[in-house]
């Protein structure tokens, strides 16, 4: 410390140089304080601390180098990765895959990737035993949805996993190659997509563990949806779906089967809404068929629900609270119900 009272920069203690590399990507650190003195390049390089790599706008040339001087010898600590480049994504995992396994990788986002040519690197996730959160942004239309999701399925430690896909034309309806015996340990899952109904039906056995499930849109498909499952998602208490073209027949038997102790729902949009009570012509914007939709329709499929919303009938929903009185209060886009109320109006 001088005169001053201000302490140069490289009397800090190793702590807080520490610190101060948490606020900087790993490589940007490296390359700022590896050529400044030998300690702050051996905080860097002899370190067991765990890095968070992030890898956007790079070229190829760069990341080579990167790789050579640094990545190539620290594999084994990064935690998180976060890669936008689809050259640098294949370049890293054919380098990694001939290297040390990422063994400490917990966090995994790819960006701009084209699932059709990474089968592979599916094959190499297996056999990293930490990763536990996935998050996938594919531009690829009408990727192979089977494969991914068998492969993704596989992952033995993954907990939440985010699926961003481009809108698939089709679905392909052959069963899984994955045995209903080997089930993923998946709690949280989000498809940022349209999602078919029988689509939706082969997923769900092989999560049995789900908690969380958000769907960008699920959509009715052709075919006959059973009234009966051979699976159960007794962990499940948040979901979120908007419907698509789905009535009330198809969803009933969905909901009753498989929600039976969700506790925060969310549903849109209003024409499906709607179309669950087949409600039609002039008389849908009664007040009082919107009160007979929550008490006899909604309530009664979710008797441990304390969360309700459905942001398209947000105006409605206090006329409803004055004719049904089912809550406690309104929120914006909330109907908030308290589990004893929601059992009254259930046995009414």
């Amino acid at each position: 410390m001088n005169r001053n009272g201000c302490t140069n920069f490289e009397e800090l203690s190793n702590e807080i140089i520490y610190e101060i590399f948490d606020f900087l990507d790993t490589y940007q650190a490296y390359e700022i304080f590896s050529n400044l003195n030998i300690r702050f390049r051996n905080l860097l390089t002899l370190s067991d601390l765990s890095i968070n790599v992030n890898i956007f706008n790079i070229s190829k040339l760069s990341f080579e180098q990167h790789y050579e001087q640094f990545f190539k010898y620290n594999t084994h600590r990064i935690h998180s990765l976060y890669i936008s480049n689809p050259i640098v994504i294949d370049l890293i995992f054919a380098s990694i895959k001939n290297d040390i396994l990422l063994t400490r990788l917990r966090i995994l986002c790819l960006k701009n990737i084209d699932l059709n040519d990474c089968k592979d690197f599916f094959d190499y996730l297996v056999l990293l035993p930490q990763l536990s959160t996935l998050i996938i942004y594919s531009y690829k239309k009408d990727c192979d949805r089977i494969i991914i999701y068998d492969k993704l399925f596989r992952l033995p430690a993954l907990k939440y996993c985010k699926l961003s896909l481009n809108d698939s034309s089709n679905f392909p309806w052959e069963v899984f190659s994955t045995a209903y015996d080997t089930v993923s340990p998946i709690e949280h899952l989000i498809i940022d997509c349209n999602v078919y109904f029988n689509e939706l039906l082969h997923i769900l056995p092989y999560v049995p563990h789900l908690r969380r499930l958000s769907i960008k849109s699920l959509t009715s498909s052709y075919g006959q949806v059973p009234h009966k499952f051979s699976f159960t998602l007794n962990n499940l208490t948040h979901v979120s779906i908007e419907l698509h073209l789905i009535n009330f027949d198809q969803f009933q038997p969905f909901m009753t089967n498989l929600f039976k102790n969700l506790q925060v729902l969310y549903i849109s949009t209003i024409a499906t809404i709607l179309s669950l009570c087949d409600v039609v012509s002039e008389a849908i914007y009664d007040f009082y068929l919107y009160a007979a939709f929550f008490s006899y329709f909604m309530l009664p499929l979710f008797p441990f629900v304390c969360a309700l919303s459905l942001p398209e009938l947000r105006s409605k929903l206090i006329n409803i609270l004055h004719l049904r009185r089912p809550a406690r209060r309104i929120g914006v886009e909330t109907l908030a119900m308290r589990t004893a109320m929601n059992r009254q109006m259930r046995d009414r």
